[in-house]
């Protein structure tokens, strides 16, 4: 048995480290047919099927819910941007943004007042600290009644058409 595996070995060897002998390779043309490229007018009807794309589409949506008053514009048109596209019945907002308002001019006579008196000594630092937060909540308030007006319009983040 031992005998066996240096004998196989060698015959490996042998086997392996013989030359092979490669035929070359002879390459043949391929018959290529040529045509002219030139312009000519097609006679009869000519139908193409596919789907047409936008482009690019823009999502809309109202920040507020409310009931629509007016329709700005009409399928196809031109569309510029910042154009007034939809209106809802902002009577809400608009009453909102009245009592904000007035809130917020209470709040500025007061903070006035507490700090006239507060240099005079007689209001306390806390008295002083708690009319200047009624008054930032107040100017806040406000500024958000705004925002709610103006959201009560709709209007076009970019140029295109109305589909």
């Amino acid at each position: 048995m031992k005998k066996i595996f240096p004998l196989l070995f060698g015959v490996l060897c042998l086997v392996g480290c013989s030359q092979v002998i490669h035929k070359p390779r002879v390459e043949q043309a391929i018959g290529v047919r040529t045509l002219v490229v030139g312009q000519t007018s097609i006679s009869g009807e000519v139908r193409y099927v596919g789907t047409v794309a936008a482009e690019r589409e823009t999502p809309l949506a109202m920040q507020l819910t409310g009931r629509v008053t007016e329709i700005c514009c009409k399928e196809g048109d031109r569309i510029r941007k910042g154009q007034k596209l939809l209106c809802v019945d902002s009577t809400q907002s608009v009453n909102a943004l009245r009592a904000a308002e007035a809130a917020l001019r209470d709040a500025e006579d007061g903070y006035k007042r507490l700090e006239q008196v507060h240099a005079s000594g007689v209001a306390t630092d806390r008295q002083l600290v708690e009319v200047e937060s009624k008054l930032s909540e107040a100017r806040s308030a406000a500024a958000i009644a705004r925002r709610m007006v103006s959201e009560c319009v709709l209007r076009s983040p970019v140029e295109g058409k109305w589909k």
